[in-house]
């Protein structure tokens, strides 16, 4: 703050206003280090990310809510309309009046002390930024299937430009960006939704004590998995590509970059999830039963908390964590068939009741299991009681009880438990990672809509016919009876017409004279003889 600039003075004495003036001029506005640290302050403000800029304002959410309409828009449920109109009434209205919150003209701008307005007028000009290239976006990407505006979260906002700068992207850029796309869902969605309908159905298998369905569902998850690596490694190399394609503009090359960092990353995780199915069962048994304390709330596969942060929601955690509960299920399955492996060198035959065996378990019902909606909970729940029943670990036996508030435990009620564990577990992972509909499954709804849409339409067609017919029977019949009456009214004046006439034929008699008559009359008969 700045110091008051009427302390100690007197409006009375000139001296004392003279006085102000030269300690205003002997007190620096800011010392050395407040500039150190304003400068500091605005290099923070301008290597800002959109993803920084956003949670500062307490808007974090704003991306992933676009997002989340734009998939409405993808379900069909919206049109792009829709979604443009929810941009422009929603989102671009609250950025707006954010930016207002740090512009000179705010009420609040005048209460603000000196040193934070250059801070203030960053932010708003920031603000600014991020409206027009979120504008952008909505106005020319929102149409794309493979849009998202999260992608752009960790780009740098003054890399990203403005409005006008986002014209300049090349076309070889864009067309780049669509044959990326093209991998994505020609090479990565299509074995990401197979596993996840394997995964499911090889869970169900072992839920339902069928453990023939179980390995065959699994193995199928674990051959869609080696497919999605390889598109993985696809992609990756695409991104290089782009990268280089990107090098002579300033404003993609960073977020070319930050796409291939982002898939490196990815790939990593991925990586240490193939490393460890491809471990033998001996070595998966060690690192499950000698698993840190500090990553029993992680999955095996990667078994660290920061891989496990860092796993891209959409297309790398469903991996972790699939693989993660069947491998649980496989090592109880391991344990419950054991015997009969050891069996299977002596008696050849009991290779078959191996594969074909049904092993029926029971359920628990724990309050703690069924109340748990945190993932992370099951995660260390699966482990204590997986390393109890399978390995006899009494340590961690003991910390399930602990957890789950139970007395005692054992064998029989620890396998209970573990899979009232996994039925949950389950359960969550269902409704976390629905699989997404491929290209001729959309195809299919669209038809299948298009047909419902003629068949409402003829329906409506009919039934407006019906009332056409309806209509014009009415008019015919109305037309009839007034056909009717006027028949009738037209027969009466006719009758009466003749009536007239009759009447005045007699009139015209009565008033003739006899003679005349009498010869007119036999004027006719001679007439008549003449002509014989």
């Amino acid at each position: 703050m700045l110091p008051d600039k009427n302390d100690g003075a007197s409006s009375a004495n000139m001296e004392s206003v003279e006085h102000i003036d030269m300690k205003d001029k002997e007190i620096p506005t800011a010392s050395n280090s407040q500039r150190e640290q304003e400068k500091d302050d605005l290099t923070v403000i301008d290597y800002m990310t959109l993803e920084d800029t956003l949670k500062i304002l307490k808007s974090d959410s704003l991306l992933s809510d676009l997002d989340d309409d734009l998939k409405e828009v993808k379900e069909g449920k919206k049109t792009i309309e829709n979604h443009k109109e929810y941009f422009k009434t929603q989102v671009d209205k609250k950025l707006k009046q954010l930016s207002l919150m740090y512009s000179p003209n705010s009420s609040k701008w005048h209460e603000l002390p000196e040193e934070e307005r250059p801070k203030a007028q960053a932010m708003q000009a920031k603000l600014n930024n991020i409206r027009s290239i979120l504008k952008h976006f909505n106005e020319n990407f929102s149409q794309y299937d493979d849009f998202k505006y999260s992608y752009f979260s960790k780009a740098r906002v003054d890399l990203l430009g403005n409005e006008e700068t986002l014209k300049k992207t090349s076309h070889a850029v864009l067309n780049k960006l669509g044959e990326l796309s093209y991998i994505k869902y020609e090479r990565l969605v299509p074995n990401l939704n197979g596993f996840l309908k394997s995964s499911q159905a090889s869970i169900k298998g072992f839920t339902s004590n069928n453990v023939n369905r179980f390995l065959e569902e699994k193995d199928n998850a674990e051959c869609y998995f080696q497919s999605y690596l390889i598109g993985y490694e696809e992609l990756r190399t695409n991104l290089e590509l782009f990268c280089e394609l990107c090098k002579q503009d300033s404003r993609m090359e960073p977020i070319a970059t930050q796409m291939l960092e982002e898939c490196k990353t990815q790939g990593r995780i991925l990586t240490k999830v193939n490393d460890f199915l491809n471990q033998s069962q001996l070595q998966r048994q060690v690192l499950i039963n000698f698993v840190h304390l500090m990553n029993r709330e992680y999955p095996y596969c990667i078994s660290d908390k920061r891989s496990y942060e860092q796993a891209d929601k959409n297309f790398t955690l469903p991996f972790v964590e699939y693989i993660n509960i069947l491998a649980i299920c496989n090592e109880i399955i391991n344990k419950e068939v054991s015997w009969l492996r050891k069996a299977s060198s002596k008696i050849p035959v009991v290779n078959y009741f191996i594969s074909n065996k049904v092993i029926h378990r029971i359920v628990a019902d724990n309050e703690v299991i069924r109340n748990s909606g945190d993932l992370l909970l099951l995660h260390k729940l699966s482990h204590y009681l997986l390393t109890y029943y399978c390995y006899g670990n009494e340590e961690n036996g003991k910390l399930a009880a602990e957890s789950l508030r139970i007395d005692s435990l054992n064998s029989e009620y620890a396998l209970a438990l573990l899979v009232q564990v996994i039925n949950s577990y389950s359960n969550y992972l269902e409704k976390e990672f629905k699989p997404e509909k491929d290209f001729y499954e959309k195809i299919a709804e669209m038809q299948m809509e298009f047909l419902k849409t003629m068949k409402g339409l003829c329906e409506a067609d009919l039934e407006l016919h019906k009332a056409n017919l309806e209509l014009h029977k009415q008019i015919h019949k109305q037309d009839s009876e007034f056909y009717q009456l006027a028949s009738g009214f037209l027969a009466e004046r006719l009758e009466r017409t003749k009536a007239r006439i009759v009447k005045m034929e007699e009139k015209i008699n009565e008033k003739v004279p006899e003679g005349v008559r009498e010869e007119e009359q036999d004027q006719s008969n001679c007439s008549s003889s003449s002509q014989q």
